[in-house]
This record gives C-alpha cells, structure tokens and sequence, in this order.
C-alpha cells in the first residue's frame, strides 16, 4: 500500500493531504494536482486541517502546461530548478495519468 508524506494511506479525495495524484509539492501551502478525473490539473493551498490532516483548496484549474507555469508565477511561489523541471516534463495538455512517481522515473512530456 501506497502512503503519503505524512505516512497516511492514499486516497482519491483532492482535498486530502494524502490524495493519490499530487504532481508537484512547491511549498508547504503550495502543491500542484491532477484532478480526480485526469481532465486538468489543480493548484492548491493549504486550508487547515481535517481529522488531523491538511486538507487542500483548489485556487487554479489549468489544461495545458503552459497556463499552468504562468499560474505559478504569478502566485509568487519561488519554483526550483528541480520544480520547474517536473512542470517542464508535463504533457503540454493535460491527458491524465501523471502523478509525482510517473515524473520521478522519467516518464511523461
């Protein structure tokens, strides 16, 4: 079984800490998510806590990569190298399928 950073199994509810398909954690209020049906991703921030778990808010819904890294910037979030290379391995449209784990082993783009 499959568990979150916070050691919580994974589950498919988007605004749960441990949701199944984060692309992207940029900070700790900021993380980038594939939305539940595989249509767009999700930017998120941080909106207190659920059961004792962070729960999440979607703030922006994008489908290509290239709204997507303009999002980013405009929310002011400092991206790394490292960050702005997983954004730069995205599809440039969202087509589903992609979680951090797909990203890490070379996959998409």
């Amino acid at each position: 079984m499959s568990t979150s950073q916070t050691g919580a199994p994974l589950c498919h509810r988007e605004e749960a800490d441990s949701y199944d398909r984060v692309i992207l954690r940029v900070n700790e209020d900021i993380r980038i998510i594939e939305c539940k049906d595989g249509i767009q991703w999700i930017g998120q921030h941080r909106a207190g806590q659920r059961a004792g778990e962070p729960r999440w808010r979607n703030v922006w819904y994008h489908r290509t990569r290239d709204t997507l890294e303009a999002a980013c910037q405009r929310s002011g979030a400092f991206l790394t190298d490292d960050q702005r290379a997983v954004i730069a391995r995205l599809p440039s449209i969202c087509s589903g399928g992609i979680t951090l784990a797909t990203l890490a082993k070379g996959g998409a783009a």
